[in-house]
C-alpha cells in the first residue's frame, strides 16, 4: 500500500509525563457498550472508579488500559464483549502496572500469537515520529501511539490506515475516528508495537471501526495453543485440510498399486524359480513399509 507523503515532527517529551493526571477529556458519548469498542470512552465508564496500586482516576487517565483492551480484541486474544474493566481486573490480579502506577504494556497478556517489541522501557514504549507509524504499519505491526492531546499525554490505538494515508484510530478520550480529527504530526512522541509470531500482518486484521455492535471479528478467538481465526481463515483451513485429504488418498492409492505390483513380481519370480530375481527383490524392499510382508512371501515355501 502506498500512502500520500506526510510531514513529520516529534516532541521530545519524556514518557514520565504520562504519570501526570490528565484533565477531564472532551469525549462524552452515549455510554460505553462492552460489545462495541467504537463506543468506549473513559469519561462515562462508571464500572470503575480508580485503577492500580496508586488508585489513579479511571475516567481521567485509563487510556493505556482502554487502548490495550482494544488491541486484545482486534488481534483476537479476546472476544467482542471483553471490555476495559475486564482487563483492569486481570491487571489487578497480577499487578500488571509499572512503577508509575500506570499499566505496563510489557505485562499485558497478548495471547498466543502477538508479542510486544521491548526496549527496556517499563511501560513498553518506543520513541517514534509520525512517519514511523506508516513504516511500522507496513511492516505488519499493530500499535498504540502516545500523543500530546489537548488534555496532555494520551494513548490511542491504530485500527487501520487507508490508501490515502488516513490513520483510523481508537481513541477513548476524544471524538473522531481519524488521527487528523484531533491530532497533528507533531503530536506523536512514542509507540507500543506488537508483532505476530505466526506471521500475521496488523494491516490484514479485521477492522473494528464500523463493525456492528456485538458482531465477533473472529470465527474463533484464541484458545489454549491456538491462534485467532477469521471466517476467511477457517474456510482457508478447511480447504487446506481437504487438499491434504485428497493428496493422502492419491498417495495411498499409489502405495496400494505399488504393493500389488511387487507381490505379483515376487510370485512370478517364484513360479520361474528365479533365485537371482528373488534376491534382487529382497534387497530392493529393505526400506519399504511393506518389507515384512514381502520377505515373508519370498521365504514362504509354496505347497506342492
Amino acid at each position: 500500500m502506498k500512502f500520500k507523503k506526510r510531514y513529520l515532527a516529534t516532541l521530545s517529551i519524556p514518557l514520565v509525563s504520562l504519570v501526570f493526571a490528565m484533565q477531564p477529556l472532551a469525549y462524552t458519548g452515549t455510554g460505553s457498550n462492552a460489545k462495541d469498542p467504537n463506543t468506549w470512552n473513559q469519561s462515562d465508564q462508571n464500572q470503575v472508579a480508580t485503577f492500580g496500586p496508586q488508585n489513579i482516576d479511571w475516567r481521567q487517565a485509563s487510556c493505556m488500559i482502554q487502548s490495550a483492551t482494544f488491541l486484545k480484541v482486534k488481534t483476537g486474544s479476546a472476544p467482542i464483549g471483553y471490555a476495559p474493566w475486564d482487563l483492569k481486573k486481570e491487571l489487578d490480579s497480577y499487578n500488571g502496572y509499572a512503577s508509575s502506577g500506570y499499566l505496563s504494556y510489557n505485562k499485558v497478556d497478548w495471547g498466543n500469537d502477538w508479542v510486544i517489541e521491548k526496549n527496556g522501557e517499563e511501560h513498553g514504549m518506543i520513541g517514534a515520529t509520525y512517519q514511523d507509524i506508516f513504516k511500522y504499519y507496513e511492516q505488519g505491526y499493530v500499535m498504540v501511539i502516545r500523543v500530546i492531546s489537548p488534555a496532555g499525554p494520551h494513548m490511542i490505538a491504530v485500527d487501520y490506515i487507508d490508501e490515502q494515508g488516513n490513520i483510523y484510530i481508537f481513541d477513548s478520550g476524544f471524538k473522531g475516528q481519524k488521527f487528523s480529527d484531533t491530532y497533528s504530526p507533531s503530536s506523536v512522541t512514542d509507540v507500543m508495537l506488537l508483532k505476530s509470531k505466526s506471521g500475521k500482518k496488523g494491516k490484514d486484521l479485521p477492522r473494528v471501526i464500523g463493525n456492528p455492535a456485538g458482531q465477533q471479528l473472529y470465527a474463533q478467538v484464541e484458545k489454549e495453543g491456538t491462534y485467532a481465526l477469521t471466517a476467511k481463515d477457517v474456510e482457508k483451513a478447511k480447504a487446506q485440510e481437504k487438499t491434504k485429504e485428497n493428496e493422502k488418498k492419491v498417495t495411498d492409492a499409489k502405495k496400494a498399486d505399488a504393493r500389488l505390483k511387487m507381490i505379483a513380481r515376487i510370485k512370478e519370480a517364484k513360479r520361474e524359480g528365479n533365485k537371482a530375481k528373488l534376491t534382487s527383490i529382497f534387497n530392493e524392499v529393505q526400506n519399504d513399509e511393506y518389507k515384512d510382508e514381502y520377505i515373508k512371501l519370498i521365504q514362504q515355501k509354496d505347497a506342492n
